[in-house]
């Protein structure tokens, strides 16, 4: 790969070194001297500095003087390298340089006769020498080929006072990774994998003064995996010195230090695996800096607008400044941070905080200040938010995948990387955390002082100080869980909320015409069952009445009304859905519901709501629960009533007439229909107050006068009739209607 550390791009640099050492032929020996000569299958030595260092050998099967200048004809510059056996250099004339697709066996046997003295041959038809200008040129198709680096293009231009030289125009580059070097299979043996990289550009610029190599113009550089295109690149070669001397990066390169920094400029863009495929990851920069001893990549753009970014499929990653540290697996956005992702729906997702480091190798991450994830109608913030990832698919040790040029972006899977692809396991906000959303229709927020996403199991959990405020109501507890479902189905909109898990200290407060409070020690929703369950220490109270039990559930039921809104909030929260009315209430064990007038204690208590009809408001005085009125109650598992009506009073519930002082019923069981106004009670019925007692198996109550009034009147009227006594009637049959009220009442002698 491109940014490999074992690549050698020292072989050009020794190239332009050893024609920079041309200048030294004008002592003695000078190529001037050959004036008006003509030389067939020539060899010229061409010396550096000292006149004992051999750099080059020129071969050239004809030389002639025109002019100013030499010409040689089929020339081969065979570069040699520092302190080689001289006696050892053999013959280059009609040399049988290799393709640039050539297989490793042909590089190999190229480069077998050749390993122990050279560095890299340049070969053209036709070169000439301006001795005068320092300049060396053609205008002929140039090869050059070196254990490292293969090179063909048109037209060339060499300054050996500047020390630079030129490819004009159509580079082709092969860059073999140092597990390729031929050198190192000299005496037997293949690389496991034949691993180079292509590049090509428009044209190419080897500056030796400066230790540089540039590509400049529709820059591609290609591995098996990787496609890096921009304007120019720029290899950065190092210089060191050994025995005073300062030597090439090429000859730094033997140690594997002779890369110093790489640097892509204009449009650049980085692809993982096929670009052809349907999905692709790539970075895109303004400007790329890869450097090689600290093996890090950053990238950068040009201004605020045009931030580096990876995309991965419909995900991104952006910043004003992404740095990847190859060797750590790491990556740091250390400003503007910026992930937009998509879950397997398409539904869009943003995460940004003002910087963002991810740790592949640790599987950990972080992102600090202003955190916020924007996803749907929902919103999550926090100061501080943690990830922890896992690892898939990850490659043998020592496969030749771990080349591969992004080393993991942000959980995006990095083909080739040494870590594989990565999965999201949790989400921890540790120094509090805010969801708001709903929209403005049913607005929301929740806070608490930590928050965990567990994206495996797909819950989420809030912890210490746990407060939810929406248009209903405030809901607080100590700890909230919210399961999400597995897979949603569409007749639900998308709401993924299966359940919420409230525990200690739950507290719901309602607003408007759900004022109210309910509290217990834990609490448990059912979203797609419509179902609330509270359990242990649970009580609930209004205006004026007040209930405590063990156990309470509620069951909810669309509305029936056409104009209201049924469809489920597409939130994480659900925001207790406004859709949904309460349509039943179940309260067992130790039930105990009181008001200012009664007191009532059963084992078991169902009531039944009905929806009102639209704008109408709820009587006041029974449990109600927004648009519903509580029109249905029963007692099971026995039932006590006690009753501290007024005189002259009559109740609406639970229809126990008109007293003073303190009535009481027991019964095994009770109904009450608040519509009718009528309580009946079964089994061991008592009735008691301070100065009579009834006592029967069955009762029928009715809490006030029917509105058929000539019922009534007929029923006074019937006062005056004389009426047999029949022993075998039953005492409490009613002649008129089940609604009316009967003008008297017989109870024979038995």
């Amino acid at each position: 790969m491109i940014c490999s550390k074992t690549l050698r791009f020292g072989v050009i640099l020794a190239a332009v070194t050893a024609l920079g050492g041309l200048p030294a032929l004008s002592g003695a020996g000078d190529i001037s001297d050959l004036r008006g000569l003509v030389l067939s299958n020539a060899k010229i030595p061409v010396y550096g500095k000292k006149l004992q260092e051999l750099q080059m050998m020129i071969f050239v099967n004809r030389a002639n003087r025109e002019g100013r200048l030499i010409t040689g004809e089929t020339t081969v510059l065979d570069l040699i390298r520092k302190h080689a056996n001289v006696d050892a250099i053999a013959d280059a004339w009609g040399i049988d340089q290799y393709p640039l697709n050539s297989n490793f066996n042909r590089v190999l046997k190229f480069w077998t006769p050749r390993a122990e003295y050279s560095d890299g041959v340049i070969i053209t038809d036709q070169a000439s020498i301006a001795q005068d200008d320092d300049r060396a040129m053609g205008e002929e198709p140039v090869f050059f080929r070196s254990p490292l680096i293969d090179l063909d293009g048109i037209g060339f231009e060499v300054d050996f006072k500047a020390r630079t030289i030129q490819v004009n125009s159509e580079v082709q580059l092969i860059l073999r990774t140092g597990k390729s070097d031929p050198r190192k299979y000299i005496s037997g043996g293949f690389p496991e994998v034949y691993d180079f990289v292509r590049a090509s550009s428009d044209s190419l610029l080897i500056d030796v003064e400066n230790n540089q190599v540039m590509l400049i113009g529709s820059v591609r550089v290609r591995d098996r995996k990787s496609l890096l295109t921009c304007d120019r690149l720029t290899i950065v070669l190092s210089s060191e010195r050994r025995s005073g001397d300062e030597v090439s990066g090429f000859d730094a390169a033997e140690s594997g230090d002779g890369l110093s920094k790489i640097l892509a400029d204009g449009n650049v863009v980085i692809t993982d695996g096929d670009p052809d495929a349907a999905v692709t990851q790539r970075a895109v920069a303004d400007h790329l800096v890869y450097d090689i001893p600290a093996g890090t990549f950053t990238f950068t753009g040009d201004n605020r607008r045009r931030r580096p970014h990876f995309d991965h499929d419909l995900d991104s990653v952006s910043g004003q400044k992404i740095i990847l540290y190859r060797d750590q697996e790491v990556v740091e956005i250390p400003e503007n941070c910026v992930i937009v992702s998509r879950d397997d729906s398409g539904k869009r997702r943003v995460l940004t905080s003002n910087s963002g480091r991810m740790d592949f190798v640790a599987n950990r991450g972080a992102f600090t200040g202003d955190v916020k994830i924007v996803d749907g109608d929902m919103t999550v913030t926090g100061p501080l938010a943690e990830l922890e990832l896992s690892s898939q698919n990850k490659p043998e040790s020592g496969s030749s995948e771990s080349e591969a040029l992004l080393p993991g972006t942000l959980g995006m899977k990095a083909p080739g990387s040494a870590s594989g692809s990565r999965t999201l396991d949790r989400v921890v906000f540790p120094q509090g955390i805010k969801v708001t959303g709903g929209g403005k229709a049913s607005p929301y927020d929740l806070t608490a002082k930590e928050g965990i996403y567990r994206t495996l199991e797909k819950e989420l959990e809030f912890r210490k100080d746990v407060l939810l405020n929406d248009t209903q109501m405030t809901l607080s507890t100590d700890s909230m869980r919210i399961l999400m479902k597995e897979k949603v189905d569409a007749a639900n909109t998308g709401n993924s909320v299966d359940k919420i898990i409230c525990q200690g200290n739950l507290r719901i407060e309602g607003r408007g015409a759900n004022s109210g409070t309910l509290v217990s020690d834990r609490g448990e929703m059912l979203y797609h069952q419509d179902m609330l369950i509270f359990e242990d220490h649970v009580k609930v109270s209004d205006q004026d009445t007040v209930m405590d039990c063990d156990r309470l559930e509620l069951y909810l039921a669309d509305s029936s009304n056409p104009g209201k809104k049924t469809s489920r909030p597409d939130n994480v929260i659900g925001s207790m859905d406004s859709s949904k009315l309460l349509q039943k209430a179940v309260a067992v064990g130790n039930v105990v519901m009181t008001n200012p007038d009664s007191r009532l204690d059963t084992g078991k208590l169902t009531m039944l709501f009905e929806e009102l009809p639209a704008g109408a408001a709820p009587a006041r005085g029974m449990l109600h629960s927004g648009s519903t009125q509580l029109v249905w109650i029963a007692c099971d598992d026995s039932m006590r009533l006690e009753n501290r009506g007024k005189k002259g009073s009559l109740e609406a519930a639970p229809g126990f007439g008109s007293t003073s002082g303190v009535r009481t019923a027991e019964a095994d069981r009770s109904e009450t229909d608040l519509k009718l106004k009528e309580s009946r009670l079964f089994g061991n019925v008592k009735i008691e107050d301070a100065d009579n007692q009834l006592v029967c198996d069955k009762m029928t109550l009715f809490g006030a006068v029917p509105d058929d009034g000539p019922a009534v009147a007929e029923a006074v009227d019937r006062e005056a009739e004389v009426v047999d006594f029949d022993p075998d009637a039953d005492p409490f049959e009613l002649v008129q209607t089940e609604n009316s009220v009967p003008g008297k009442l017989l109870i024979g002698p038995d």
